[in-house]
């Protein structure tokens, strides 16, 4: 998968994720992200943190899922392959609870 796509699928598989779970949370007692009328709030940026294997060959970058892909070394002819770790601060949807 090219590394633009699985990060930008990433962040919105947990953004749908953590909007699904503040819908079904009340139900089980918990409450995610909360904002209250009061206008006090636990409510902050949050980072979303990626280590990803890449591979790099013609002119694409990819994400190795599950160690896949074939093994190289530096005196290959294939991919380069190489790790990165960064992250993305993401503000989640608040949930408003009425006290």
């Amino acid at each position: 998968m090219i590394l633009k796509d699985f990060v930008a699928e990433t962040l919105m598989q947990v953004i749908a994720g953590v909007h699904e779970a503040q819908q079904n949370a009340p139900d089980r007692g918990a409450r995610i992200n909360p904002t209250y009328e009061s206008g006090t709030s636990n409510a902050f940026t949050r980072e979303v943190e990626f280590d990803l294997a890449l591979a790099a060959s013609k002119g694409t970058i990819e994400v190795l899922l599950g160690g896949s892909g074939p093994k190289t070394t530096m005196e290959s002819s294939g991919p380069v392959h190489s790790r990165v770790r960064f992250s993305v601060p993401v503000d989640f949807p608040e949930h408003k609870i009425t006290r």
